[in-house]
């Protein structure tokens, strides 16, 4: 396993063909709904109404925070260590600090982060923040940017993971 999931953002509504599914795909993220339509990956979908985020089973594995102000950064901070898994969506200009206490306080604990980045130069910043960075980030299939940095900011973790014996 890699240490650094990269999942592709299948959530868009109003597409009449299917989405591709990016080389170095971990997971497919989608939107919960009554019909469920197979993937040939491990699925993470979110309940719209609530956030919560289930598998392809439908357990229950984390919830969704859209982070707008400082309060939404405490609401993550309170959820780790009670969910598997904390997606992450910003909709302020800067992740990086905001990224960074959620991963101190994700720090030994069965809680894993994935990001939704902004922009290009995100990635590297929240996938080594204190060393340790965030376990997943959710990429949009049509933004060939975003892919060709998050496989090559993995491959650089992965080879950083190898070098510290992890």
């Amino acid at each position: 396993m890699t240490s650094l999931e990269l999942w592709v953002d299948h959530s868009k509504r109003g597409l009449q063909e299917p989405l591709p599914i990016p080389f170095g795909t971990s997971r497919c993220f989608d939107i919960k709904s009554g019909i469920v339509q197979p993937k040939p990956l491990p699925q993470i979908r979110i309940n719209e109404g609530d956030g919560h985020l289930f598998d392809e089973q439908d357990r229950l594995v984390g919830a969704h925070i859209c982070m707008r102000k400082p309060e939404d950064i405490t609401k993550a901070i309170s959820l780790v260590g009670s969910v598997g898994w904390l997606l992450l969506d910003f909709y302020m200009d800067w992740i990086q600090i905001p990224c960074e206490n959620v991963i101190a306080a994700a720090q030994g604990s069965p809680t894993r982060i994935c990001v939704r980045p902004t922009k290009v130069d995100d990635i590297a910043g929240v996938a080594f923040a204190l060393q340790t960075g965030v376990d997943a980030l959710l990429l949009d299939p049509a933004d060939d940017a975003m892919w060709t940095e998050a496989r090559l900011v993995q491959t650089r973790k992965d080879a950083s993971r190898q070098t510290d014996g992890a």
